[in-house]
């Protein structure tokens, strides 16, 4: 084959392998993931005419099985990996935030899937990045010298080869590289998404961004050539995919199709052929996400799959082209990421994509530390700031719709919202109702507010889900009456305020933010709350509500909240709000003493961020 000759014609880079080890158990097959970071399918010639020239990835695609419509549940590193390597929805454990605050416990009966491979003789390696949401380690070897040469003679392997060649921190360059560093790609040719301006720096970004998917299909071809010569590319499946989506500025992070359709190409060897779905050289349309990977492994090599995974096999015995082709359903969620908190969930059709978002008034563009290393992403604040945006260009940096609805086939970038649109009621409804079950099966833990999940249900989070089943069904039903009719729903969220629970009464203001004006005559309910509860996260939502919708300064609130919070992921959710009240809705910026709080709580990830920004001598 084609293929084969260009990995010969790589050989001579690759030292020779001891034969004792080259020859692996013949009934059984070797496995390769090789993961890159950051990538969606978008930029990819292999899946997007407009995408970078990835000839090694090509030739597999040629030769493999392309699944165009493959997701991940997350768009975002730890809450990804965590869906790949458990099988199970994030928010249904407690893994679906990045990063994790404190690692959470895996479900009874459930083990990461190296453990399996590994108790069915395997010799499993990953090299070399983790980042699950979870304690332990289940390779043999997990480090940067980890390898299948390193296996017992004969002996099968598992191993994982991640790369982070595109991966987000490539884009944080000065702005001064524009006119000084050369592309190989021509700036002119690329193809940028309808939300960011076309301006040099934009379309050299995305150059520097395509040469760095050359670099890594190189990286591919010689890893490929590695197998070739140690004489196991006969009997090793090969899988290729993106651990998220991304990565220009507003993609990683985010639900859209870029922060979440990622390249997954599979290559059989002729022995293993029959496991494949399609012939060679296809593409499988129908739904694959990453909640599938862990038992689709299992089916491959013919072990049980614990009941308590989510996902289905896209490979193996018993998986059949007509069925997998009706599969057209997929589940997103995006949650805190890093000190950026956020809440929201999509879930996609066919080519009908609906998102939910929790927290509509803060905007994408609250404060992100690292977002904000990448010089394009800079320049686009700034020309927002100068009103030089069009309407689609802007939305990134203004508050979000509680819905959205997308036809993908006609807006393949979803920059135009079909939810108040009367002639879509009807999908817009059917949409809705569905994820509501989604979620409700789960249940979806981030109704409970992280700090408080991180108290009570760390420990054991699927028996906590569970406990809590009817507490998250009636959180739910306070979080969605902003999709109700005014009248109503101002009556019913008065009720949760003044008789409802803590959690209750938090929500419940929640949702009269993202009512804002339509829900001003609660205000007296909200200022007694405000100045009564005694529960921080209450007071927080109160003060937050009052300065959204009545101009009032929430400073001494949230300065008590601060004095008064019992954790860093607490505080870090209390920032959250004061940086979104200085930065988006023109409030006096907060001042912060660093000694509020313990030495250990400054140096936490999702604290550290917000404690460095506030200490910059300006602010925007």
């Amino acid at each position: 084959m084609a293929f084969v000759r260009l990995l010969f014609a790589l050989v001579w880079l690759v030292p020779a392998f001891p034969s004792a080890l080259a020859a692996s158990s013949p009934d059984r097959p070797n496995i390769l993931w090789i993961t890159s970071e950051d990538n969606a399918k978008h930029f990819m010639r292999a899946f997007d005419p407009a995408g970078a020239p990835m000839p090694n990835l090509e030739r597999l695609a040629t030769e493999g099985i392309r699944f165009t419509r493959t997701f991940s549940n997350a768009p975002v590193c730890s809450p990804a990996r965590s869906a790949l390597i458990s099988g199970v929805y994030g928010p249904r454990i407690g893994a679906q935030f990045h990063r994790r605050a404190q690692p959470v416990s895996l479900p009874e009966g459930l083990r990461l899937y190296p453990w399996y491979l590994r108790e069915a003789g395997y010799y499993v390696s990953n090299n070399v990045k983790t980042d699950y949401n979870f304690e332990g380690n289940p390779w043999n070897e997990s480090s940067a010298t980890a390898t299948w040469r390193k296996r017992a003679p004969g002996q099968p392997f598992f191993h994982v080869q991640n790369h982070t060649t595109t991966h987000e921190q490539r884009l944080h360059f000065p702005a001064e590289d524009v006119g000084r560093i050369r592309t190989e790609t021509d700036p002119t040719t690329v193809q940028l998404l309808p939300q960011h301006p076309d301006t040099p720096l934009f379309r050299y970004t995305y150059a520097r961004l395509h040469d760095q998917h050359r670099v890594l299909d190189r990286e591919i071809g010689e890893l490929l050539a590695r197998l070739e010569a140690d004489g196991l590319r006969d009997n090793t499946i090969i899988f290729y995919f993106g651990d998220n989506g991304g990565v220009v500025p507003g993609t990683k992070g985010y639900l859209s199709e870029v922060g979440l359709n990622v390249p997954l190409i599979v290559w059989f060897p002729e022995r293993w052929r029959h496991l494949a779905p399609a012939p060679a050289g296809s593409a499988v349309e129908g739904f694959v996400s990453f909640v599938d990977f862990a038992p689709t492994l299992l089916n491959l090599l013919g072990l049980p799959i614990p009941a308590v995974m989510d996902g289905r096999p896209f490979l193996g015995t018993g998986v059949e082209r007509a069925e997998l082709d009706r599969r057209n359903e997929a589940l997103g969620h995006a949650d805190r990421f890093d000190e950026k908190h956020g809440f929201s969930r999509s879930l996609r059709q066919g080519d009908l994509k609906y998102v939910r978002n929790y927290l509509p008034f803060i905007p994408d563009a609250l404060r992100n530390n690292y977002r904000s290393r990448t010089a394009a992403y800079g320049e686009w604040q700034a020309l927002y700031r100068a009103g030089k945006l069009n309407a689609v260009q802007a939305r990134f940096f203004e508050p979000k719709a509680a819905e959205e609805l997308y036809d993908l086939a006609a807006d393949p970038y979803e920059t135009t919202n079909l939810a108040a649109d009367p002639a879509h009621r009807e999908t817009l409804l059917r949409l809705r109702a569905r994820l509501r079950e989604r979620l409700l099966a789960l249940p979806d833990l981030s109704f409970i507010p992280e700090p408080v999940f991180l108290e009570q249900g760390r420990e054991n989070p699927l028996r906590y889900g569970e406990s809590q089943r009817a507490t998250i069904a009636r959180l739910m039903d306070i979080a969605d009456l902003p999709l109700q009719p005014v009248a109503e729903t101002r009556e019913r969220l008065k009720a949760a305020l003044v008789h409802g629970d803590t959690l209750d009464r938090y929500w419940a203001l929640i949702a009269a933010s993202a009512l804002g004006r339509k829900a001003e005559s609660l205000a007296p309910d909200v200022r007694a709350l405000r100045a009564e509860s005694a529960d921080p996260l209450v007071a927080l939502r109160a003060a937050e509500f009052l300065a959204l919708v009545a101009g009032e300064d929430a400073r001494p609130v949230l300065t008590r909240c601060l004095r008064q919070a019992r954790s860093a992921i607490e505080a870090s959710l209390i920032l959250n709000t004061a940086v979104l009240l200085a930065d988006h809705y023109e409030q006096p910026q907060l001042t912060v003493d660093p000694t509020w709080f313990p030495a250990a709580w400054r140096t936490d990830p999702a604290l550290r961020p917000r404690l460095d920004y506030l200490a910059e001598p300006t602010q925007p």
